[in-house]
């Protein structure tokens, strides 16, 4: 297998998301992590180290941010957008397969009996609704029509 020299940055807490891009990577190619002298990087939104390397900049985000194609080379991310080659759509919720699972699957079993006893209609957990004006239009949609319960930073 062809070798290649990869480092992760500015990536904050998602050392899982590192470990399967690793893995994914590691069918395809001998993976050697290298901080120093990198072919290629993998960043995020978590900082700007990133801007200190020169190779191949590999943007990835699991946040609602639209990749800056003047400062990386290619993105990942759940946007629905096209740029030739150089932008592949994988939402964060790929990255966890089993809650993904779940997650499909969720509403096949409801008995009649369990929606007699829900008490509530919505909850809507948004800490960065400034973000996307669409998130926090979806929430005053959804509240004018019944009570939504908000836990993220949104005010009802």
């Amino acid at each position: 297998m062809k070798e290649i020299k990869i480092h992760f940055c500015d990536f904050g807490d998602m050392e899982g998301i590192a470990k399967k891009i690793i893995n994914i990577l590691s069918s395809h190619f001998d993976v050697i992590l290298d901080s120093k002298n990198p072919e290629y990087l993998f960043y995020s939104v978590f900082g700007v180290e990133h801007i200190h390397y020169d190779c191949v900049r590999i943007f990835y985000t699991g946040e609602n941010i639209t990749p800056n194609f003047n400062i990386c080379d290619y993105a990942i991310g759940f946007e629905h957008i096209q740029f030739l080659d150089r932008y592949i759509r994988y939402p964060l919720y790929l990255f966890y397969e089993a809650d993904f699972e779940k997650a499909l699957h969720k509403h096949e079993n409801i008995s009649s009996k369990t929606l007699q006893n829900k008490t509530r209609f919505c909850n809507f957990i948004v800490s960065n609704g400034r973000a996307d004006p669409l998130r926090e239009a979806t929430f005053r949609a959804l509240n004018a029509y019944k009570k939504v319960d908000s836990t993220g930073k949104i005010p009802q």
